[in-house]
């Protein structure tokens, strides 16, 4: 009696491991839809790009599903008033501005709407400041917060959108304590690309999900930085196989009063794969301005490996129970040859 129970005993490890083991390598492939994440304040997976909010903070990230190596980063730094930004490559002032990372968190903004992934709202302290938009290459912060004016509310909204690809950021910028009401206010992003080898300065509007070859020519060919030149639209990064990804900002900025401003734009490289983007508009009367944006990735695709999220425990634990089954099945074996030679 003693021997069977031990027959069967030894029988049922392998069995176990095996069935552990399926489990563990049909882990059901993403479907699109909010994907759990403990650790992020919100995400989204399209079906085609993981998109990620780590924090109630004004920060996305964006990874391919077929490639977790092909990414991007964007996030809000700052809203800056500008005098003399009147394009045509003459490079304006700040002389107010307030920063997105004064503000520890967010509060949560519930927009709603298709394809609402996050809202975030903070009322920020505007400072007078000084210094010139895009510093010299190795010199030090061009801005300088003086004395505090008065705070001002910003409101980031992240939608998906109708190609899996891309998603919308609209930041609204409301009560702004002028300094001058002439002048020009922006919005200013930092656009990081993995790979990246260089920008292109999109010159006009450019669909994402088309996007092969680089959208224009180079926005810093001759120099560190570029502001106010004609037709710049968006910005691309680029690796030596194309594009990766791509901000688009479009030629107006939508005001509160139901009217538009023609948008100037600008950039700054800031590291190898790192860039910041500058753009903005004069609101006139307007109480509150609304900044777009599309961010894509736009790199190219590779089939993907159907096991999402910490895929590497996924493929421990299928190989831990594999071991598991073979050491099993072979302790069985040995327990039945040795039942069978004391018979």
């Amino acid at each position: 009696m003693r021997r069977a129970r031990s027959t069967t005993t030894g029988r049922t490890l392998p069995l176990l491991g095996a069935v552990v083991g399926l489990l563990l390598l049909t882990v059901p492939a993403g479907s699109g839809g909010p994907v759990p994440a403990a650790a992020t304040f919100a995400s989204l997976d399209t079906g085609a790009v993981h998109v990620t909010l780590p924090s109630p903070l004004p920060l996305v990230n964006l990874s391919q599903d077929g490639n977790a190596s092909i990414g991007a980063s964007l996030q809000l730094a700052k809203i800056v008033e500008l005098s003399g930004a009147t394009g045509g490559g003459t490079e304006p002032t700040v002389v107010a501005a307030a920063f997105a990372a004064h503000a520890r968190a967010f509060n949560a903004s519930a927009a709603g709407g298709t394809g609402f992934l996050a809202g975030l709202e903070a009322n920020l302290t505007v400072f007078h400041d000084s210094g010139l938009l895009f510093p010299l290459a190795g010199s030090d912060s061009p801005l300088h917060p003086l004395t505090p004016i008065a705070p001002t509310t910003l409101t980031v909204v992240v939608r998906s959108t109708g190609s899996p690809d891309v998603v919308s950021l609209a930041v609204t910028v409301a009560n702004w304590p002028w300094v001058s009401a002439s002048d020009l206010l922006a919005v200013g992003w930092e656009f990081g690309v993995t790979h990246d080898l260089g920008f292109a300065g999109c010159a006009g509007p450019r669909v994402a999900t088309v996007s092969v070859s680089p959208c224009g020519a180079s926005a810093f060919a001759y120099g560190n930085s570029t502001w106010g030149w004609d037709g710049f639209e968006g910005m691309q990064g680029l690796t030596e196989n194309g594009p990766v990804a791509q901000l688009q900002w479009g030629s107006n900025v939508s005001l509160s009063d139901g009217g538009s401003a023609p948008v100037i734009a600008g950039a700054q490289r800031t590291g190898p794969s790192e860039v910041e983007v500058v753009y903005g508009a004069a609101p006139g009367r307007a109480s509150a301005m609304t900044f777009a944006l599309s961010y894509a990735l736009v790199g190219p695709t590779v089939p993907p490996l159907r096991l999402f999220g910490a895929w590497l425990p996924y493929l421990a634990g299928a190989g831990l129970a594999g071991a598991v089954a073979l050491g099993g099945l072979v302790a069985a074996r040995r327990r039945d040859r040795a039942l069978l030679d004391g018979l």
